[in-house]
């Protein structure tokens, strides 16, 4: 399948799926933060029913990957630790952890630091992804690079 777009929650989808698995998923699942949801979404469980809720949904992602299939996970830095562990209970291989930055941090309150990043979990299923390609990427803002030619292009990294 191609081109389509589903809606609905993930799960419902999932479990009936009976089509191609999947060759990449990205997911960026509510993050339990009290956000105001147009579908009804509950995004104030308390914690143990939030990991419940978050793992059924991973282990359905998992069963509809195919072998060298990708998984990249959004989440909050409060739950990524708890999400790395998920994975890597339903057998899926990490690969690494990348920090996407963007510009309009989320306001600090409560005496926290204002959030300029994102954690993305990068999973496989099987040892390796058969369709990843690092390839040099043009950069949009300043690197640690002190050689001006390699600040302006490098392999993709994880930030």
């Amino acid at each position: 399948m191609t081109s389509t777009i589903i809606q609905g929650d993930c799960l419902d989808v999932l479990l009936d799926w009976n089509q191609e698995p999947f060759d990449l998923v990205f997911a960026d699942p509510p993050f339990n933060a009290g956000k105001e949801y147009a579908d009804g979404v509950n995004d104030r469980l308390p914690e143990p029913a939030y990991r419940n809720w978050l793992k059924e949904r991973l282990a359905a992602i998992s069963m509809v990957m195919k072998d060298g299939a990708s998984l990249w996970l959004m989440n909050d830095t409060r739950h990524i630790g708890a999400c790395q562990v998920m994975l890597e209970d339903l057998g899926l291989t990490f690969q690494n952890l990348i920090a996407w930055t963007y510009t309009n941090p989320t306001p600090a309150g409560n005496g926290n630091l204002a959030r300029t990043w994102r954690p993305i979990l990068y999973f496989t299923k099987g040892s390796k992804s058969a369709y990843f390609n690092a390839k040099a990427d043009t950069l949009g803002q300043a690197t640690l690079y002190h050689n001006p030619d390699k600040a302006k292009t490098h392999p993709v990294h994880d930030l």
